[in-house]
């Protein structure tokens, strides 16, 4: 069953509402840097209050590795975009062919190699303002070559293939629905 659906059915009534932390959120180090107070949020439904929270890891997938591939994505020939992988109109997540260049893969290898701090010093825009674990997240997500094989687990009714070509390693996910009906 599909989340809307069911909250459409519901006797429940949500309201929903915008909540904008932005600068309440911020604060400097003492070079200036930027960076958040808090990394999560968690709204108490009750009564709307909002207060810190921290989430377990294992709650960020799909949408964790779903993101990865929209960033992996948008690095290709032609100009960068993020991959759009949600399609409205149909429900549905479709994520069109891509490939990781030979330039991905190296740096991808390279990087393999490297620090924590220089991992983090590399890939971050706002290296003071990254959570705990993003170190981590990079070194399973970012990388290494896409999780073909925790793809194909987490959405079994999708068709994943793969090619490896002299330029580029090529992963082709078919159309599946976000949830079993």
């Amino acid at each position: 069953m599909k989340i809307v659906e069911k909250l459409a059915e519901s006797k429940v009534k949500f309201e929903i509402r915008n909540f904008q932390v932005l600068k309440h959120n911020t604060r400097w180090d003492s070079e200036g840097n930027a960076y958040p107070i808090f990394h999560g949020l968690l709204v108490e439904m009750s009564n709307g209050r909002v207060v810190p929270g921290s989430f377990d890891a294992s709650t960020r997938c799909p949408d964790e590795i779903i993101r990865r591939i929209r960033l992996g994505a948008s690095f290709g020939p032609g100009p960068p975009r993020l991959l759009d992988t949600y399609q409205t109109q149909t429900d549905r997540f479709l994520i069109p062919p891509f490939s990781w260049t030979m330039q991905q893969l190296r740096f991808a290898l390279v990087m393999r190699h490297r620090s924590d701090l220089e991992i983090l010093l590399t890939t971050s825009t706002s290296p003071s303002a990254e959570g705990p674990d993003f170190v981590a997240t990079q070194k399973s997500r970012s990388l290494v070559p896409p999780l073909w094989d925790k793809i194909a687990i987490l959405f079994p009714l999708s068709s994943v293939s793969i090619q490896c070509m002299p330029n580029v390693i090529e992963l082709v996910l078919y159309r599946f629905p976000i949830f079993d009906s």
